[in-house]
């Protein structure tokens, strides 16, 4: 057993690191390019660069984490199935550009929100003298300046009212994928997402998780599954910029071949 763990192990770092290394060929036909803002390209440029780094840091965990060890491992396929949902919901799903808007008002939202939250200690904890603490004048001056840019007019559902649009849940994201094959995909990607999600806010069931041997093959499993649904993340984003510049999507070991979804 201990031996078909540790050639599965060798089999995922290698996999890891040529999905890893298709991102970075496809990036590299992008090359001197990108360079105006714009929120679609930015966003799925970041996505692609994001897959890359992340299975390195997996490939490289795994080499060298003890294997029950897996906090850090996990963490990370987290991110990367968190990724694959919101990006196979944008382009399967409606008006992809207001989906982002929507999901980049959502960020925006819970900043202030957090700010709100110091900004409140600030005055009830240290009568708002702390230094390193936002004062209200000050919370004010960011809304004003952050309302005051044209360019987050997108944003707002009630730009007076100060109310962001808001985006779905993962929940959502997962159940609003309709067609029924990759309805069973999302589905399990968000299954997947909730028990590495346990690694996240730690407990006692997550150090359990750890420590019993009977878990290693189910890990191992997560990890293996991982690596489609990055490629797929890969994949679907640079569809973005084959579409803008009639790029072929670079894929030098095949990946295609053990890893591409079909999509309606």
């Amino acid at each position: 057993m201990h031996e078909f763990e540790e050639l599965n192990k060798a089999l995922i770092i290698t996999e890891a690191k040529k999905v890893a290394a298709f991102a970075d060929s496809n990036l590299g036909q992008l090359a001197g390019m990108c360079q105006e803002k714009i929120m679609l390209q930015d966003y799925y440029l970041g996505m692609i660069r994001r897959q890359a780094i992340l299975l390195s840091d997996i490939a490289i965990l795994i080499e060298h984490t003890a294997h029950h060890n897996i906090s850090s491992i996990f963490i990370i396929v987290r991110c990367l199935l968190d990724d694959f949902l919101h990006v196979l919901y944008f382009k399967l799903n409606g008006d992809e550009e207001e989906n982002i808007t929507k999901l980049n008002a959502d960020v925006h939202r819970q900043m202030f929100k957090s700010v709100e939250v110091i900004m409140e200690s600030n005055h009830l904890h240290f009568e708002g003298q702390n230094p390193f603490y936002i004062t209200d004048e000050a919370f004010v001056a960011l809304k004003e300046q952050f309302i005051n840019r044209g360019e987050n007019d997108i944003y707002f559902v009630n730009k007076g009212q100060f109310r962001f649009k808001k985006f779905k849940t993962l929940l959502e994201i997962a159940s609003g994928i309709t067609d029924f094959d990759l309805s069973k995909l999302s589905q399990r990607a968000f299954y997947f997402w909730k028990d590495t999600s346990e690694f996240i806010h730690y407990s006692n069931t997550t150090f359990e998780k750890e420590i019993n041997a009977d878990n290693k093959q189910h890990n191992l499993a997560i990890l293996e599954e991982i690596i489609l649904y990055s490629y797929n993340t890969i994949e679907l984003s640079f569809r973005y910029f084959r579409d803008l510049h009639a790029f072929d999507l670079i894929d030098e070991d095949n990946l295609a071949e053990r890893y591409a979804i079909r999509y309606p």
